[in-house]
């Protein structure tokens, strides 16, 4: 359909301006009658190229009232300079259609010839489906941007916990836990995957907890450079990072593989980091060996019941309120 947008614009136009001359019939002087007609139709036509120019630059965000995270999410896809310089290009088209028929309206208020104002009116047509279409790449540009930021998760503005870890190991189980919710589900760019969103609201303020199955999950030497940059963009969301770890190994991951894929992520964002021991009613006495040895090992803060987890979430965000003031 965003092929058509300029052929779309422009069959609506004429259509409607058709339409809105039929109204003028009261009029008995043929001259009056037949310059009435054909000012309505070039208005007709200007004013709907003008709104639905309008339409697409009101769709599309404004760079100054994204946050980081998006700016860079549009800036991988799109490139900001280029959907600046789309926009600059619009604003000159309906610029220049307004001065095209203050031109032509004139040029038909001053003829008698009936012949030469429906002349005047194909000419002015002409002028401007021509333009339209010389210019389609930027508003197809545009649209295609508007809908692309359509599909966009949408994350709100609140303190943001990531929860990481290799698959399977127990990260939406977690997210449940935490929010005590079924976790929305939205599409995240570059990928085939879904992330899954949920809250852990409270008075004051409410806790974004979300889930990235397919994204922090893997290796990075395993995703190509624009997935790289897609997952790099996280950074400016989160405020913290639980990473999820898999001890009994029943994920199909080894505890050498879950701690690999945690130091890349230590490496990559400078946030803070919590471990969570995943699947504690499956533990041995061994396990919870290893459970000891390995957070002393790896010097984070680590948990292994949720609601305490929860707790601490709560008293980190409360201790940080530029988070949330």
């Amino acid at each position: 359909m965003e092929n058509n947008i300029v052929d779309d614009i422009l069959d609506k136009a004429f259509r409607r301006a058709k339409e809105n001359a039929k109204s003028i019939s009261n009029v008995k002087n043929k001259i009056i009658k037949v310059r009435k007609r054909e000012i309505v139709r070039l208005e007709t036509v200007k004013n709907i190229v003008l709104s639905e120019l309008d339409k697409l630059l009101l769709r599309i965000p404004k760079e100054y009232s994204l946050s980081k995270y998006y700016k860079e999410l549009l800036d991988i896809v799109f490139g900001l300079k280029k959907i600046r310089k789309s926009v600059i290009r619009i604003k000159f088209i309906k610029k220049f259609i307004s001065e095209l028929f203050f031109k032509y309206k004139n040029s038909i208020k001053i003829t008698k010839d009936v012949k030469k104002m429906k002349e005047l009116r194909k000419e002015f047509y002409g002028r401007v489906a021509s333009f339209l279409k010389r210019n389609k790449e930027y508003i197809n540009f545009l649209f295609e941007v508007y809908r692309y930021y359509q599909k966009l998760p949408k994350f709100k503005a609140y303190p943001t916990v990531i929860i990481a870890g290799l698959p399977n190991v127990g990260k939406s189980t977690l997210l449940k836990k935490l929010t005590g919710s079924e976790p929305k589900i939205e599409p995240y760019p570059f990928t085939t995957k879904e992330i899954m969103l949920g809250y852990i609201n409270i008075p004051y303020f409410s806790i974004q907890v979300v889930d990235t199955p397919g994204l922090l999950d893997r290796p990075f030497d395993e995703m190509n450079v624009i997935e790289k940059k897609a997952i790099l963009a996280i950074r400016h969301l989160a405020n913290l990072i639980i990473y999820v770890i898999d001890i009994t190994e029943t994920c199909g991951f080894s505890i050498k593989e879950q701690i690999n894929l945690l130091n890349q992520i230590k490496k990559e964002f400078n946030i803070d980091i919590w471990i969570y021991f995943s699947k504690s009613d499956l533990f041995s006495e061994d396990d919870y060996k290893k459970v000891k040895e390995l957070g002393e090992k790896l010097n984070l803060k680590y948990f292994l019941d949720s609601e305490e987890l929860k707790k601490e979430l709560i008293e980190y965000v409360k201790s940080k309120k530029e988070l949330y003031l």
